[in-house]
C-alpha cells in the first residue's frame, strides 16, 4: 500500500472547516510537510478551499505608483488602524472560547445505497458525497435537509422502493432531532450534528480514528442497525451503537439467547464439521421450512434462507472454510409475525410490525397477552444486558400455530383472530437510532427527551453500563473456548475494541434449544 496514497485518504476522512493543518497533522501523527501537501493537492483539485481572514493592505506598504494604483480600483486601501484597535483585535482572540464538540451521527454505505438506489434524484448527489468523502460536516447539512424535504412516499410504494423512501423521511426527521436541540444538556457541544460514515473511520488507523472522534464529538449516535462492524472504546466519547464489533458475530446471538432464555433454535458448527442431517432441534416433529445460515463472524452481511432442500448442502460447503451458524427460520406448523420492539422501556409497550406500512394491521393474537410477554421479555433484556438508558430496538418472533386440519392446498389457512395460543422469542438486538420506520424513529427521539438521555449523568451511565456489558460479553465467550485462548481476551485486547481477529472461532459445536445451550 502507498503511504501517500494512505494520507490522501487520512486527510480527506479528518479535515473539516474547524480543524487547522497543524491540528490535522497532530491528529493524523504525521509530519506537517507531508499534511500541507496532502492539503494543497486538495485545494488544486477542488475538493477543498483554504479558509483564511482577507487579506488587509496597509498605507503604509511601500507600491509602486501604478501598481497602487490599479489595484485600488479593485480593492480599497484600508486605512490605517489605531492602536486601541490593534489592541482590541489581539485581545478577541483570548476570548474566544474552547472549541466545542459535537454529536456525531454514523451510517454506513447501506444509507447511501438507499439514497442513490431510490427514485431520489435530487439527493444522489449527495449520496454520492456521503459514499466518497465519507461524511457530512453541520455546514452543509442545511442544504441536504431542503433536498430531504422534497422527499415525498409514492402511494403505491410497497416492498424496497418503499425502504428507500422511509430511510430517506427517518433520516429528516432524525437531523432535525438532533441537530441544535434545546432539550439535550450536553456540555461543551455546540449542537451541531456531522454524518460520518462508519467504513471511512474503519480505514484509519485505529488510534487516529480516536484521536478524532476525541476532538470532534461529545457524543457519537449509530444508525440502527449497521451491517458494518464498528466499535468504540466506552471512554471516548459517549457512543450510542453496538459497544463491541463482535455484536454481530453469532457469539452475541448465543449471548442473547441465554441471557433471555429465548429464542430460536440454533446450532454453531466448528469449521471442518461434516452434517449429515439436519439436527432435531432445529427440526422440530419434522415442520423445519427454512433456515438462516451465515458465516459465525458476519452474519448480517452474508446470510442467507436456505429451504430444506438446499440446506444440508449450503451448511456444509460453508464449513470447509468457516464455521457456520444456523438459526430455525420459518416452521410448516406456525405462521410468524415479527414485530420491532423499542427501548428504553414504556407503558404500554410499543411495537411496530416489521415491514408493516399498514395502519390498522394487528398481529391477530390477544392483545392484552401480547402485551404481558412484551413487557415480561423486555425487562428481562433491559436488565440483564444493562439497557436502562440506552436506545435501539428488540426484533421479536411471535409464532401462531396453524390448525392441524389445515387444506394442503388452496387458500392460505386462516388463523382465528385474537388468538391466545401463540409464543414469542427475540431474534436480534439492535442499538441506536432506528431508520427503517419512520413511527419507531419518532417514538425512540420522544422518549430521548421524555427521559433525559443526553444529559451529563445519563450518558455517563450508559457508557458505565456498555463497559460492563463488554466485559460480560467477553466472559460469556472465554467460558466457551478452550484455557489456551481464555488469558488472551480480556487482557491483551482493548475490551470495547475486540474484533474478529482478537476472539478465535469456535473449537466446539454449540446447540441452543430455544432456552438452554451445551456443547455437542
Amino acid at each position: 500500500e502507498d503511504k501517500f496514497d494512505k494520507l490522501l485518504y487520512d486527510v480527506l476522512v479528518s479535515m473539516d472547516e474547524r480543524t487547522n493543518v497543524e491540528s490535522l497533522s497532530h491528529i493524523l501523527d504525521v509530519d506537517i510537510r507531508l499534511v500541507k501537501i496532502a492539503v494543497s493537492l486538495y485545494c488544486r483539485l477542488g475538493l477543498a478551499q483554504k479558509k483564511t481572514l482577507p487579506m488587509v493592505m496597509m498605507t503604509t506598504t511601500k507600491w509602486a505608483a501604478d501598481w497602487k494604483d490599479n489595484v485600488a480600483k479593485y480593492e480599497p486601501i484600508a486605512e490605517k488602524p489605531d492602536a486601541a484597535d490593534v489592541e482590541n483585535f489581539k485581545g478577541s482572540f483570548k476570548e474566544t472560547p474552547e472549541r466545542q464538540g459535537r454529536i456525531g451521527f454514523l451510517f454506513d454505505c447501506n444509507l447511501t445505497a438507499f439514497l442513490m438506489m431510490g427514485n431520489l434524484g435530487v439527493l444522489k448527489d449527495h449520496a454520492v458525497t456521503l459514499y466518497e468523502a465519507g461524511k457530512m460536516p453541520d455546514e452543509l447539512l442545511t442544504d441536504f435537509l431542503t433536498e430531504l424535504g422534497k422527499v415525498e412516499p409514492p402511494p403505491t410504494a410497497e416492498g424496497e422502493a418503499r425502504r428507500y423512501f422511509d430511510h430517506a423521511i427517518a433520516l429528516r426527521h432524525t437531523l432535525k432531532f438532533l441537530r441544535h436541540n434545546s432539550n439535550f444538556d450536553m456540555p461543551g457541544c455546540d449542537g451541531g450534528v456531522d454524518m460520518v460514515r462508519c467504513e471511512s473511520l474503519n480505514n484509519l488507523d485505529p488510534a487516529t480514528k480516536m484521536r478524532i472522534l476525541a476532538q470532534n464529538y461529545k457524543c457519537v449516535i449509530c444508525m440502527g442497525h449497521m451491517t458494518s462492524s464498528f466499535a468504540l472504546p466506552s471512554c471516548l466519547p459517549s457512543f450510542y451503537g453496538n459497544p463491541i464489533a463482535l455484536a454481530n458475530s453469532a457469539w452475541f446471538k448465543l449471548y442473547l439467547y441465554t441471557k433471555l432464555e429465548s429464542g430460536p433454535p440454533c446450532i454453531l458448527y466448528k469449521c471442518g464439521t461434516r452434517v449429515r442431517t439436519v439436527h432435531p432441534a432445529l427440526d422440530r416433529d419434522w415442520t423445519l421450512s427454512s433456515a438462516i445460515v451465515a458465516p459465525w463472524d458476519a452474519l448480517e452481511i452474508n446470510s442467507s434462507i436456505c429451504s430444506m432442500p438446499t440446506l444440508l448442502g449450503t451448511i456444509n460447503d460453508g464449513l470447509m472454510t468457516s464455521p457456520i451458524f444456523t438459526e430455525a427460520h420459518t416452521y410448516s406448523s406456525h405462521q410468524q409475525v415479527q414485530l420491532d420492539v423499542p427501548f428504553p422501556l414504556s407503558s404500554p409497550v410499543k411495537y411496530q410490525i416489521t415491514d408493516c406500512y399498514e395502519p390498522n394491521r394487528t398481529v391477530g393474537v390477544d392483545e392484552e397477552l401480547l402485551q404481558e410477554q412484551l413487557s415480561r421479555l423486555m425487562k428481562t433484556l433491559v436488565e440483564s444486558l444493562h439497557l436502562e438508558v440506552s436506545i435501539g430496538y428488540l426484533k421479536v418472533a411471535v409464532m401462531k400455530p396453524l390448525p392441524a386440519n389445515r387444506p394442503t392446498r388452496g387458500s392460505p389457512t386462516k388463523i382465528p383472530p385474537n388468538t391466545k395460543d401463540f409464543t414469542l422469542h427475540p431474534i436480534s438486538l439492535h442499538l441506536g437510532l432506528p431508520l427503517h420506520h419512520l413511527e419507531l424513529n419518532s417514538y425512540v427521539c420522544n422518549l430521548i427527551e421524555q427521559k433525559k438521555l443526553f444529559t451529563p449523568g445519563a450518558m455517563q451511565q450508559h457508557t458505565t453500563n456498555m463497559r460492563q456489558l463488554s466485559v460480560e460479553f467477553l466472559t460469556f465467550v472465554m467460558e466457551l473456548l478452550p484455557k489456551e485462548y481464555q488469558k488472551n481476551i480480556l487482557t491483551d485486547n482493548s475490551v470495547a475494541s475486540s474484533s474478529r481477529q482478537s476472539i478465535p472461532p469456535p473449537t466446539n459445536t454449540l446447540l441452543f434449544d430455544g432456552s438452554l445451550m451445551k456443547q455437542l
